[in-house]
């Protein structure tokens, strides 16, 4: 074994000189130990990209990197509804017999932002009464409510006569977005559907910030073990059966991806229209979570030497 080591050293100085000197020399293997001959090949770890000599292999470094999946429940839901009144005359209101003046017309257009504004009132209530503590904890708790539009527009008929188009009415919408737990978002869904609530544009499906932050912690730690055991696969196969000992050197997080909102709406994009669907008591479908993936991705650099 000492000859062997001997002739490691004498066999890396060769080379360097040759480097040096721009030769490249082949050992003449007659000379060679016989002992020396049958140990594994370690020119490729003494000898670098560059030509010099490299730090003996247990200064060697392992870079390896993993990958860790981690299913997390969506808990939270964005129930996005809108309350819409209209009014459509079946003449044009503009022109003809029994027209209305410009100032009656701005008339009947406040009059149906007023039925809105009416339906939105009752769906606030609503929304307020089970949101209201009960000893001290609500009924139902409200994370956030938000109002995402408001829109007045005119609604206009063509005449295929006469090629022009005639004003036959108005159409008002309040677009209103409803952040709650996701347990009780069907309970919620019809009680504003009883409330004025005429139309359910979409169901979004989120996970929770806390959610997310456990699911990306777990992601990284399974990132974390996969690395190890590449790392340990990696070094069993290169060194064979020699034996080792490796020591981390550092653990890098390259990226975590984070889930987004699933949506839920009716196939033809417009929502639900419940304005001539309403019943005493609306039944909502239940809204299931699901799971959704938080995806990680380590670096993990190990350092070993041989026994």
């Amino acid at each position: 074994m000492a000859i062997a080591v001997v002739f490691r050293v004498l066999l890396c100085a060769l080379l360097l000189t040759a480097v040096l000197s721009n030769e490249v020399v082949q050992p003449d293997i007659a000379q060679v130990p016989h002992e020396a001959r049958e140990l594994p090949d370690i020119t490729a770890s003494i000898i670098g990209a560059n030509g010099l000599c490299c730090p003996p292999p247990d200064n060697n470094a392992v870079d390896v990197s993993g990958q860790g999946v981690i299913q997390i429940s969506a808990d939270i839901a964005q129930l996005n509804v809108a309350i819409e009144a209209k009014y459509v005359s079946d003449s044009p209101i503009s022109q003809g017999l029994g027209s209305l003046e410009s100032s009656n017309r701005s008339l009947l257009g406040s009059l149906v932002m007023s039925r809105v504004g009416n339906l939105t009132i009752s769906v606030l209530d609503y929304l307020r009464k089970i949101n209201m503590s009960l000893n001290g904890k609500p009924k139902i708790p409200i994370i956030q409510l938000l109002t995402t539009g408001i829109q007045l527009t005119q609604v206009y008929r063509y005449d295929t006569i006469s090629s022009q188009q005639f004003l036959i009415g108005y159409n008002a919408v309040n677009s209103l977005s409803i952040t709650l737990n996701v347990q009780d978002a069907s309970t919620v869904l019809a009680g504003v559907l009883d409330a004025g609530v005429t139309r359910v544009d979409s169901v979004d499906l989120i996970a929770s910030a806390n959610a997310i932050a456990l699911g990306r912690q777990q992601a990284i730690s399974l990132a974390a073990a996969d690395a190890i055991k590449q790392t340990d696969s990696v070094l069993a196969t290169i060194l064979a059966n020699r034996r080792y000992n490796k020591n981390i050197v550092s653990l890098r997080v390259t990226d975590v991806t984070a889930p987004g909102a699933t949506s839920v709406s009716s196939n033809s994009g417009e929502g639900l229209n419940v304005m001539t669907a309403k019943t005493a008591s609306t039944i909502a479908p239940p809204v299931l979570s699901g799971k959704k993936l938080v995806f990680a991705q380590v670096m993990l650099r190990s350092k070993f030497s041989l026994l």
